[in-house]
């Protein structure tokens, strides 16, 4: 079976953030997952390059904090996961209230943010449930 192939959204991330998500897909790539990144300067990501790779997807995880829960291109991510009938799982921070995602099957599809490598675990547990994985 091929590896599930997993796009990872993350809008407008701090220097922190990207740290962390470098280290949460290298996690996930350790678990046997292909990964896109589409912060990743060596994803030199165009909207041509983002939408294929969202397309190609098996799996989108939408890195999610309170400032991106309502912004555009988040909503633009998961417009077009749901299109495509793609699975999708919401990575929200501990200190976040799941009633703050602006959409409700987000709120039941959900891994709480922790280490990088508990939360790859934890997103990857989920999708051996959906079957995906």
């Amino acid at each position: 079976m091929a590896e599930p192939r997993v796009f990872i959204s993350q809008d407008w991330p701090t220097k922190g953030e990207v740290e962390w998500a470098h280290r949460f897909a290298d996690a996930l790539r350790g678990l046997g997952f292909d990964v896109f990144e589409e912060w990743s300067p060596a994803a030199n990501p165009s909207q041509e390059s983002i939408e294929r790779a969202l397309r190609e997807s098996d799996l989108i995880v939408l890195l999610i904090s309170t400032r991106s829960a309502r912004s555009p291109s988040f909503l633009f991510e998961y417009g077009v996961a749901l299109g495509g009938d793609k699975e999708i799982i919401a990575v929200i921070p501990s200190n976040m209230d799941p009633e703050l995602l602006p959409i409700r099957p987000l709120r039941e599809r959900r891994v709480t943010k922790s280490s990088p490598e508990r939360t790859a675990a934890a997103v990857a547990a989920r999708l051996r449930e959906l079957r995906v994985a």
